[in-house]
């Protein structure tokens, strides 16, 4: 008697969690729903959408890093050797307007060369190179040219950008956001909808990399730009491309 009663119990319980368990998971799902088909939540009632914008602007500055090297068995007379040199181009460059504040030593390195043995100390090399900054984008060639004629054996190449690259930028930021209107507006209305307030809005960082004309280790390698015998060639500063991009949710009414 004492060993069915038990069972019945048992039997009773087991049937309690069975029903509990039936309940709490029809009370999970009944609750999950609202939140998935929402048409807020599920993107029914917002659209996304994205817009670039870009502004094509002339350079305002030039940057010109230019130098000298040499090599000597001696390392100090390998060093006054170019301190000599560079102060002559540096001389040179102010003397065709240039300010101090706008010449920069970029690089100045004393390395030995060994001969192919790899012990066998054959000279020192003395690289000494300066960071020029043309206000005047017209004249950068003219400034490559007195860099040359005064002795300059390096050239780094010339980088053409903008000082105020903040103004351009806010530009094309505001032709990025008219675009993403533009876009949501049309698919609002082809969609029976009207657009309403935004939601969000997100910035994209986009990289735009100043325009560099060229690059060369060494004059001999550039007579296009040093002109050969010394010319200052034909240097263009075209255009700069600035680019802004923005993601932007839109209500829709």
């Amino acid at each position: 008697m004492e060993n069915k009663r038990t069972f019945v119990l048992t039997a009773a319980t087991l049937a309690l969690v069975a029903i509990l368990f039936a309940y709490v998971l029809i009370a999970g799902v009944s609750r999950a729903v609202p939140a998935v088909s929402s048409g807020e939540a599920a993107g029914g009632d917002s659209v996304e959408v994205y817009g670039q914008g870009k502004v094509y602007i002339s350079p305002d500055v030039a940057y010109i890093t230019l130098g000298y090297q040499n090599t000597d068995i001696d390392p100090q007379k390998a060093q006054d050797e170019n301190a000599a040199k560079i102060s002559k181009i540096i001389a040179a460059v102010k003397s065709a307007g240039i300010p101090d504040a706008d010449i920069q030593t970029s690089q100045y390195s004393v390395n030995t060369d060994y001969y192919s043995d790899g012990k066998s100390i054959k000279g020192f090399i003395v690289t000494n190179t300066a960071s020029v900054t043309v206000r005047d984008v017209g004249k950068a060639g003219g400034i490559i040219k007195t860099g040359y004629d005064a002795g300059a054996n390096l050239f780094y190449g010339i980088r053409f950008d903008l000082l105020k690259r903040q103004d351009a930028y806010l530009s094309a930021l505001a032709i990025a956001l008219d675009r993403a209107k533009e876009k949501a507006a049309k698919l609002a209305s082809d969609s029976g909808r009207s657009l309403g307030a935004v939601i969000s809005m997100r910035e994209s960082q986009v990289s735009d990399s100043p325009y560099y004309y060229s690059q060369y280790s060494n004059f001999a390698m550039a007579p296009a730009v040093s002109g050969g015998a010394g010319g200052a060639g034909t240097i263009s500063s075209g255009q700069l491309e600035i680019t802004a991009v923005v993601t932007v949710t839109y209500k829709l009414n």
